[in-house]
């Protein structure tokens, strides 16, 4: 599909809407600097990534994610440590 949204000039408006981002039909073309419809199509369009491309990103927010959980395992130990140590010292 060539739509812009797939584009690689193409950027998403986004809005705040309550506690999360909504993602509107329209956004800015960094090639022509003109608002454009996500399903809008032109003659300088390509694709956004490749696949190789895509496959990075899933390996580095692995990672990333990876890192996360191991520091909030971490965290929720001390945690429980320290309110283990709160309960052995009121008895």
């Amino acid at each position: 599909m060539k739509d812009c949204v797939n584009c690689w000039y193409h950027e998403t408006y986004y809005t705040k809407c309550g506690i999360r981002f909504c993602r509107e039909k329209e956004g800015k073309c960094s090639k022509y600097g003109k608002t454009t419809g996500n399903h809008e199509t032109c003659d300088a369009w390509r694709w956004k990534r490749t696949e190789g491309e895509k496959w990075m990103d899933k390996r580095i927010a692995f990672k990333y994610v990876k890192k996360i959980a191991s520091d909030l395992s971490m965290i929720a130990q001390i945690l429980e440590e320290d309110c283990e140590g709160k309960n052995s010292e009121n008895k």
